[in-house]
């Protein structure tokens, strides 16, 4: 490949991650926002927290779904400008940013526990808003919007970067990667 194809390549791929960087900064829906605000009684701080939920579940979607490895990188560089923008104008969203970062990435890849990933993701977006010992149903709660989160972002990265698509009679793990 030539270096102009090359560079038409790598335009297209950042148009794509910027795409799927969008939809992770996209405004949560209204009955998420207002489930979240009567439990912690702060509309402000549902909205942050459920906007940092969607950035961190697109990077995992990114990372865990995507059909490149690249992608989660060029999704990373793509949302920098938007989380820039965001601690400019709120300083303490730095912090927060990270702090959730790493709890959603752990709670995700946390092994050896019987409880599922989306409970677990749901337990960290309660938490961040002060609900500390949730009872069951707020955790099946927490858990459906963060797995309604999950697959709108998965959709979104399918739309971006486009779907795995293989002969119905080959599996997977019979591919042979080079």
């Amino acid at each position: 490949m030539g270096w102009w194809s090359d560079w038409r390549a790598t335009q297209e791929r950042r148009r794509r991650a910027t795409f799927f960087a969008g939809r992770c900064a996209d405004v949560p829906p209204v009955e998420w926002l207002a489930w979240l605000e009567e439990l912690c009684g702060d509309a402000g701080r549902a909205r942050q927290e459920l906007e940092l939920a969607m950035r961190a579940i697109g990077l995992i979607v990114a990372e865990r779904d995507a059909l490149d490895d690249r992608t989660v990188s060029e999704v990373a560089r793509a949302m920098a400008p938007v989380l820039a923008r965001e601690v400019a104008e709120m300083p303490e969203r730095a912090a927060a940013w990270g702090t959730r970062w790493r709890a959603y990435g752990e709670a995700m890849n946390r092994r050896g526990v019987s409880e599922p990933a989306l409970y677990r993701l749901g337990r960290v977006l309660l938490a961040a808003v002060g609900v500390e010992a949730p009872d069951d149903a707020q955790v099946r709660r927490a858990a459906t919007a963060v797995g309604d989160m999950r697959e709108r972002l998965n959709a979104s990265l399918r739309r971006a970067f486009g779907e795995a698509k293989l002969p119905e009679d080959v599996r997977p793990s019979a591919l042979q990667w080079r």
